[in-house]
């Protein structure tokens, strides 16, 4: 099966995302549909029924806190097509994530490329889409999810398979807490 790991949006980021894909002026392409709109931290490919305990056993190891992630820059990538959202700032806990996602070395993971941080709003885009409005997309960031990928006719059908809360401010304060008294 196909697999990934992503942020995977609640229903208000969803609409919002859905809202952000309609302002774009489209003169070609599709737009995705707002059930598969999320944003990968690292694309694993195609990965063996055996192996996905051992990658969800490995994804509870993560341990990142909770953010806020503002999407606020819109693009084009001419060579696939792909008009995107992306936040202008990466926050340093999205690197972090992305990162020891990155680090996690099991069987049939696949070679890494560079993490560009982005939500797909729409495929197929030959020519530069124009804005009918500035875009500014907040999205609270409390989880992230492993997601398999099943192709169809009509793009692709994901389906959550797990999800992990990131750590929220009172757990990073007791973290602290423990770290700067270790007799306790």
């Amino acid at each position: 099966m196909r697999l990934f790991f992503a942020l995977w949006p609640e229903d208000d980021v969803r609409a919002a995302l859905a809202a952000a894909a309609g302002a774009l002026m489209l003169r070609d392409g599709r737009l995705e549909p707002a059930a598969r709109l999320h944003l990968t931290l690292r694309f694993l490919g195609d990965v063996a029924d055996a192996q996905l305990d051992r990658w969800r056993a490995a994804a509870t190891e993560v341990v990142t806190p909770a953010f806020d992630l503002q999407l606020t820059q819109a693009g084009w990538w001419p060579r696939s097509g792909v008009a995107w959202l992306a936040p202008s700032d990466t926050p340093p806990e999205l690197g972090a994530l992305a990162t020891a996602l990155a680090r996690i070395d099991l069987p049939a993971a696949r070679a890494e490329h560079a993490f560009r941080p982005h939500v797909t709003l729409a495929r197929r885009v030959r020519h530069a889409p124009g804005l009918a409005q500035r875009l500014d997309v907040r999205w609270p960031v409390s989880s992230f999810a492993l997601v398999s990928s099943q192709p169809t006719r009509d793009g692709s059908r994901y389906e959550v398979l797990s999800n992990w809360p990131l750590a929220q401010a009172a757990q990073r304060s007791a973290a602290r807490l423990l770290c700067d008294n270790p007799g306790r």
